[in-house]
């Protein structure tokens, strides 16, 4: 037998060793198949695979959380209301307008603002967050962090009027603090991005 036909069994042989089906494969991409048959079974036998697509004996992991509707925003409940006292839809501000006021939704606490000439705007009110390299809320009280929500990752400036609309609420919000008003329990900025990632935080006014 010549030694080309004896390479081709050496080949033959290897691929089936292997468990390569039948099928022709030239004699160019012989070593690139075989390399990549022998990677593919390593791979499987290191990372068996269950039928569904899991991998046996891996602990399974929570996926990151679906997108939440606005439509999950309920209207503010007793805690919220008791937080906020008087202040209700309607309600002033200084010169900005409490527009809507809702319950407790992903941490935080969804306001929506009107500036003088009729310009909405949302506020969130989370829990501060004191630990070094936090960010602050455009306004503060001891427990409360109010962050204007403008769609930005921190990088975007806010505009004037609805931050200083957000730290007149937070200033009222100070003044019901400090009357004894009790606080929902709410998530700071960065527990609320952690949990929910790909939360809707935006509520329709």
């Amino acid at each position: 037998m010549s030694g080309h036909s004896n390479n081709s069994l050496g080949r033959r042989n290897v691929l089936k060793g292997l468990g390569i089906a039948g099928g022709a494969v030239t004699a160019g991409s012989t070593t690139l198949a075989v390399a990549e048959e022998v990677s593919r079974k390593r791979a499987t036998e290191a990372s068996p695979q269950r039928a569904n697509g899991k991998e046996s004996g891996a602990p399974t992991t929570n996926a990151a959380p679906a997108k939440t509707a606005t439509s999950d925003v309920n209207p503010a409940g007793p805690e919220v209301l008791a937080l906020f006292g008087s202040l209700r839809p309607g309600s002033t501000v200084g010169r900005w307008t409490v527009a809507a006021l809702h319950d407790v939704h992903l941490g935080g606490i969804p306001v929506v603002l009107s500036t003088a000439d009729g310009e909405r705007f949302q506020v969130d009110v989370v829990r501060r967050d004191c630990s070094p390299g936090a960010p602050a809320g455009v306004g503060n009280t001891a427990s409360l962090s109010v962050f204007v929500l403008n769609d930005g990752d921190g990088s975007k400036a806010t505009h004037e009027e609805h931050g200083l609309g957000a730290m007149a609420l937070a200033e009222a919000l100070n003044r019901r603090e400090a009357e004894g008003a009790a606080i929902p329990q709410l998530l700071t900025l960065a527990e609320r991005q952690s949990r929910f990632p790909r939360g809707v935080y935006s509520v329709s006014a």
